[in-house]
């Protein structure tokens, strides 16, 4: 390994070593040998953009006095019985908030990550890979109503809301209401720039306000109305009891065919591997989590069925691992037990509640899998804010990426062999902490971008 010391802004001095969290280098590690990235993310993930978590939304004073919680708040009866001032006053600031707030810095990095190692290399491409499965892929999978990814430019293709989002609307009828049967799994897109007229006091949206910047037939009034049956429409979000909520259904097609072919890939591939990160899910609203620990749990039965999985995990090569980022609980129910006391085969459901039920007096909140998974090293806690942790993340895969480009500059340059005489310094490894201590990150880049442009050269000199 290589010893990168990071540069301080001014005068090109070393800075002092920035404090890592713990997992954050495994975390790194695996991202940079992975085959498949899974982003699991959740309202803390979006916490960093600004936006409030799900105990926090409701805990203003507008609702506070009128003894509501966001759990009263969240269901489809305001629309109808109750008061659509109130449902589209809620509804309304949630989503001007979130069209106002910008996504932070962490969604750059993932598409960074993504763009750079998650995706078909051009030369696959130009090629016409026809097996799909033998490709670097990844998907993003959330709770998040925000719609924030979708912002941040990622594929909308392999991107599951599966709460849906307040980037569309749908209409509030319960089935069989709305005389166009078609527009019961219809959504409707406010367009850009529309903003609900909020009252800042009562936080109500009134029937009679006119909105901001209205666009079009459906979206000319601060209560939209569904074009069909004129009832009020509703945002495209799973509220709690509901019974009318209209589902993706190919997006949740997609994601399903996704982990399909990740689980025959890794599966079929002895070295490949899956990572996924799941950012900022708690258990409020649990969704994400226990979906994160099943595709855990069924990667691993059909990977290593014909073999003891603690046996895999003590050779270090898991198919799959989950970094769970959170700023709360790292991990609620981890325990540390040692390798060689852990006997586990992989087991069938039955045994696997049997063990649920065992452990319960651990700890009564843990979702499925969590301490099984936890034993073997599948689940890696990293305590902090999800952000943070990304940035942390994304400066140790370049220090990993230094040394692999360094490590094989150093062996092949004549001249740096000749340098490495002049420095009296002959030990590889020693030379390449020397150099990388007075050159910048974005010195080595445009170092490694020489050295890539004079390897063309050579080698198209040498083809003539």
């Amino acid at each position: 390994q290589v010893a990168v010391r990071m540069r301080s802004a001014k005068g090109g001095k070393p800075a002092s070593a920035a404090v890592v969290s713990r997992g954050v280098p495994a975390a790194a590690v695996a991202i940079a040998r992975g085959d498949f990235l899974l982003v699991a993310a959740g309202a803390g993930f979006s916490h960093d953009s600004g936006l409030p978590v799900y105990k926090d939304i409701a805990r203003v004073a507008a609702y506070e006095e009128k003894g509501l919680s966001y759990g009263d708040l969240c269901r489809e009866v305001w629309f109808h019985k109750e008061d659509p001032e109130v449902a589209f006053g809620f509804w309304g600031e949630s989503y001007n908030l979130y069209k106002d707030t910008n996504p932070h810095k962490g969604y750059t990095i993932l598409k960074q990550w993504i763009a750079t190692r998650f995706s078909p290399k051009d030369d696959d491409v130009r090629k016409g890979s026809a097996n799909r499965t033998e490709q670097r892929d990844w998907f993003v999978y959330t709770s998040n109503v925000d719609g924030h990814f979708r912002r941040a430019g990622f594929n909308i293709d392999q991107v599951c809301e599966i709460h849906g989002s307040v980037d569309f609307w749908q209409c509030s009828a319960r089935s069989g209401q709305c005389p166009a049967k078609d527009n019961q799994k219809k959504v409707y897109s406010p367009p850009v720039g529309f903003r609900f007229n909020i009252d800042r006091k009562s936080l109500l949206a009134k029937r009679d306000s006119k909105p901001l910047n209205t666009k079009g037939p459906i979206f000319n009034r601060n209560q939209p109305q569904c074009p069909e049956c004129r009832r009020s429409l509703r945002p495209n979000v799973m509220l709690f009891g509901d019974t009318n909520f209209v589902a993706d259904e190919q997006s949740e097609d997609r994601y399903v065919e996704w982990e399909e072919r990740m689980e025959l890939t890794l599966e079929r591939k002895e070295h490949s591997s899956a990572v996924v990160l799941e950012l900022g899910c708690g258990l409020r609203v649990p969704s994400v989590r226990i979906e994160v620990e099943t595709v855990a749990r069924d990667t691993l039965k059909r990977c290593h069925k014909k073999s003891s999985l603690a046996s895999s995990v003590l050779r270090r090569v898991p198919k799959i691992q989950v970094f769970r980022i959170n700023l709360n609980e790292a991990d609620e129910c981890e325990t540390k037990p040692n390798a060689f006391d852990v006997q586990i085969e992989i087991k069938d459901e039955t045994e696997v509640n049997e063990e649920k039920s065992n452990d319960a007096s651990e700890c009564n909140k843990k979702p499925i899998e969590q301490t099984l998974l936890s034993r073997l090293g599948i689940i890696k806690g990293i305590k902090g804010k999800c952000l943070d942790t990304i940035e942390q993340i994304h400066k140790m895969l370049q220090r990993i990426e230094f040394s692999k480009f360094l490590s094989v500059f150093i062996n092949s340059s004549r001249a740096i062999n000749d340098l490495k005489g002049e420095f009296g310094i002959p030990d590889k490894d020693k030379f390449a902490e020397t150099l990388l201590s007075f050159l910048s990150y974005e010195e080595i880049f445009s170092l490694r971008k020489t050295c890539r442009a004079m390897k063309q050269r050579l080698q198209e000199t040498s083809n003539h």
